[in-house]
């Protein structure tokens, strides 16, 4: 009988330390693979290049195209793609709207429409003027 409790012993502590060895794998000594955060650029920190702003008014309309979006034109036809940057209560064809923003010509996008800008202000131009002099 001794000699079944010595091997049931090692038996026993042999699947102790594989277990130990197998659950040490699991640890966390795998090497980080996410990725840094970006530095901020210069420009970044800096806000919008004078170079790039503009400041006009425009015409808000809906083009069906790479399944739609609100886009803005200018009188002098200039095209702008404000990409998202249009807020919910200017997206109306046809309203006229007077805006300010950054152009962003170097930015590529899918969509091949128009200047990418990114808007700082845009709000509804005023028709209501009192005309009765």
């Amino acid at each position: 009988m001794t000699a079944y409790t010595a091997r049931l012993g090692w038996l026993c502590m042999t699947a102790l330390l594989g277990a130990l060895l197998v659950l040490g794998g699991c640890g966390s000594s795998a090497p980080d693979t996410t990725m840094p955060a970006d530095p901020p650029t210069p420009s970044d920190e800096e806000g919008p290049n004078p170079e790039n702003l503009v400041s006009t008014t425009g015409t808000v309309t809906y083009v069906e195209m790479e399944g739609g979006f609100w886009a803005i034109i200018t009188p002098d036809s200039t095209r702008y793609d404000p990409s998202g940057s249009l807020p919910d209560s200017l997206q109306t064809e046809g309203l006229e709207i007077r805006f300010r923003g950054e152009e962003k010509s170097s930015q590529p996008s899918i969509r091949m429409w128009g200047t990418p800008i990114d808007l700082l202000e845009a709000m509804p131009i005023d028709d209501t003027k009192d005309n009765s002099e």
